[in-house]
Parts: C-alpha cells; sequence; structure tokens
C-alpha cells in the first residue's frame, strides 16, 4: 500500500490562491471567536446580517468583498416552502 503524507496530499489539490482565502477567513473566525467583532482592524468590514439589508462578506479568487443577495431567489423559495409546511406566513 502505498500512503502519501498529508502535507503532500494537501499540496496536490490546494493551491496559493486557496492557502490564502483560508488565512483570510481564519482570522475573521478567530478575532469573532476571541473578541466578538469577525472584523477587528482589517480592510474589509463583515457586516451583522439583517433580512433587510441581505448583506453578506464573500472570500474568493477577487479578495474580500460584501455583497448583497447571495442565491436570494433559491433560498426564498426554500423558505417559503418551509413555512408553508410548519403553517406559518
Amino acid at each position: 500500500m502505498n500512503l502519501k503524507r498529508a502535507d503532500n496530499l494537501i499540496g496536490s489539490v490546494y493551491g496559493e490562491q486557496d492557502f490564502k482565502i483560508s488565512r483570510a477567513m481564519s482570522g475573521y473566525w478567530l478575532r469573532f471567536a476571541k473578541t466578538g467583532d469577525p472584523s477587528g482592524a482589517v480592510a474589509v468590514t463583515w457586516p451583522p446580517y439583517e433580512k433587510a439589508s441581505d448583506l453578506l462578506l464573500e472570500f474568493g479568487n477577487d479578495g474580500i468583498a460584501v455583497r448583497k443577495g447571495f442565491r436570494s431567489k433559491q433560498l426564498n423559495f426554500h423558505d417559503a416552502r418551509y413555512k408553508k409546511k410548519i403553517g406559518t406566513n
């Protein structure tokens, strides 16, 4: 049986951009766990979620950006089905 070391497997699957995104995301999560504020002093502020604004923070190959309406059409469809199933408006 030929087993590869875990770091060799990771290095062969993920590129530097993947690690950059992972480090950024980890930083946000760690700041949130430590202080309750995921943004801290970083350039892009993670907005708190509010249904009215539907803002989110996207971690992507083009960087970190605030976006609106992540898959709103699909999520609204499922939300309506769920509400119908449990009998609420």
